[in-house]
């Protein structure tokens, strides 16, 4: 009820940001109340009718709204496909810790659907940013790295991101059961047990 005059002006008047910021903002009410498909839909509409539109930020934040639905539907390459799309938008608008996120969140969706090699470009590149990254983006990315790791690495690949994870990231910030499954698959036990 709060957006649908602006939805309804804005469907035929207005400028291509206006229209984008409108639907966005539906999209994200419909996510709210737990439509997806709405919010979908409006994401959609969102990126169409603004795709002249200047603002970077919020078609980044756009994109990153169709990765979250698409996460929860295990869609693994529409996922990377949104968060390719949100990267470079978050960097153009100055936002580089989401970009980076964006990154990180492309590893994770690598080893979701089992492709080693896809994955390999986007860790080196987060290892690149390592300095520039905030704590929470600092542990998206550690939690990533060490799954696909865990995954895929040898137990002396395992040890060492485990070892640089715990030296990097302060105790109350780490991802205690991703850390506990890599003790697992190393043979720990009394380390996943304490993790």
């Amino acid at each position: 009820e709060v957006v649908q005059p602006a939805i309804d002006y804005y469907g035929n008047n207005g400028s291509a940001t206006d229209k984008l910021r409108t639907n966005f903002y539906q999209g994200r009410i419909y996510k709210s109340a737990g439509s997806d498909d709405l919010a979908m839909e409006s994401f959609v509409i969102a990126l169409s009718k603004g795709a002249t539109s200047e603002d970077t930020k919020t078609k980044a934040r756009t994109c990153f709204a169709q990765f979250k639905i698409n996460y929860s539907l295990y869609e693994w390459d529409k996922c990377i496909d949104n968060l390719l799309k949100a990267a470079p938008l978050y960097k153009e608008s100055g936002l580089d810790n989401y970009y980076i996120e964006c990154i990180a969140l492309i590893v994770n969706c690598y080893t979701l659907k089992k492709d080693y090699s896809g994955a390999l470009p986007y860790i080196d590149e987060c290892k690149q940013l390592i300095d520039k990254m905030s704590l929470p983006t600092l542990c998206t990315f550690y939690s990533a790295y060490i799954t696909h790791t865990h995954n895929f690495g040898t137990n002396d690949e395992i040890n060492d991101v485990v070892e640089e994870y715990r030296n990097i990231v302060p105790a109350e910030n780490i991802d205690w059961l991703t850390l506990s499954k890599a003790y697992i698959k190393l043979g720990q036990y009394d380390d996943a047990l304490q993790a």
